[in-house]
């Protein structure tokens, strides 16, 4: 055979070759499915039955190394760790109202691994019980999505993901203050029965008697009526106090917070008679704060100095109001419409 002829054949192979790879349509392959039962939480997709309700909730913030437990309690949202404490409950039901949201949205399944969508190990994991159903789901949100402002996210143990906000991912991201309830009274003030505050180891106790405030300690002031304006300015002031931070490390009756049986303190009850009780204890310089705790609560926390020094020296000032006879208000001028009971 000709050298020409070989060159003709050699050329009409390559030019086969060439139509072949050009027009047959590309290969793609098989959609990664992992297996199933490849997690521990067994999950299926979250929703919620008739007559069912969460229980337990968890936030595992992976990247901090941060895990925030809460449960149910009478009623109640707890938060059990990392400190033992009242939750603010609108932001577990906000929480709770997201995960319900999550029943409608589209899911896809995967083309990839799951560390390709930051899933197999998850910026954040969120778990959730309800009390009929006692086994525990995860959430996971992953990585951001390259086409949209969302973020992968799938139930553990499901073999499909979905897409979700990526604003999702900072109400999940919060600090502990976020988590926690800051009002040190949550009692409303038409439902204060009784007060009684101890500053400088001065008490002084307030009754509500047929609806109108009248001091009862210390002695010189007893029985003499408060006016109306003095008592929802006190009621004010009180429930204004919040809480600045939170001690993870403190438990009840540690000496070393300055807890003792003189400390200053502040005591309401309730129109139950249930009593509620804020101990004030030593300084913490180093957060221009004061130590403070709850009765009936571990968790040790701080109020701010200069907030907790006005709130006392107001509370001061106003029974100081009333201690010289000359300034005492006189009944006719508190009730001008029927003061004869006051005489």
């Amino acid at each position: 055979m000709k050298f020409s002829t070989t060159l003709i054949f050699i050329l009409l192979f390559v030019l086969v070759l060439f139509f072949y790879f050009e027009l047959s349509p590309p290969r793609t392959e098989a959609p990664f499915v992992p297996p199933a039962g490849d997690d521990s939480a067994g999950g299926s997709t979250f929703s919620l039955g008739k007559d069912d309700r969460v229980v337990w909730l968890q936030i595992q913030n992976i990247e901090k190394n941060e895990t925030a437990t809460f449960v149910l309690k009478k009623g109640l949202w707890m938060l059990k760790q990392p400190v033992r404490y009242e939750a603010d409950q609108g932001f577990v039901k906000a929480v709770i109202q997201e995960l319900l949201r999550l029943e409608k949205v589209t899911p896809f399944v995967p083309e990839r691994k799951w560390d390709e969508y930051g899933l197999l190990r998850p910026n954040l994991k969120i778990g959730i019980e309800t009390q009929k159903d006692p086994h525990r789901r995860y959430l996971c949100l992953g990585d951001p999505s390259p086409v949209s402002q969302m973020i992968f996210a799938r139930w553990e143990g499901e073999e499909s993901y979905f897409l979700v906000d990526q604003s999702m991912m900072g109400i999940f991201d919060v600090s502990l203050y976020r988590l926690c309830e800051k009002r040190i009274f949550r009692v409303s003030r038409e439902d204060v029965s009784r007060l009684m505050y101890r500053i400088e180891s001065k008490m002084y106790k307030l009754e509500k008697r047929n609806g109108i405030w009248t001091w009862v300690g210390p002695e010189s002031l007893n029985g003499i009526t408060m006016r109306p304006e003095d008592a929802e300015r006190i009621l004010d002031l009180i429930g204004n106090l919040y809480i600045k931070d939170f001690m993870t490390g403190g438990q009840q009756g540690d000496t070393g917070y300055g807890f003792s049986e003189r400390v200053d303190y502040i005591k309401l009850w309730d129109n139950r008679d249930v009593p509620h009780v804020f101990y004030l204890g030593g300084e913490y310089p180093g957060r221009d704060a004061f130590y403070g705790r709850r009765e009936g609560d571990d968790t040790v926390f701080l109020v701010d100095r200069l907030n907790i020094q006005s709130l006392f020296d107001q509370l001061v000032e106003i029974a100081r109001g009333y201690e010289e006879p000359s300034t005492r208000p006189r009944a006719e001028d508190i009730f001008p419409n029927d003061y004869s009971r006051f005489r």
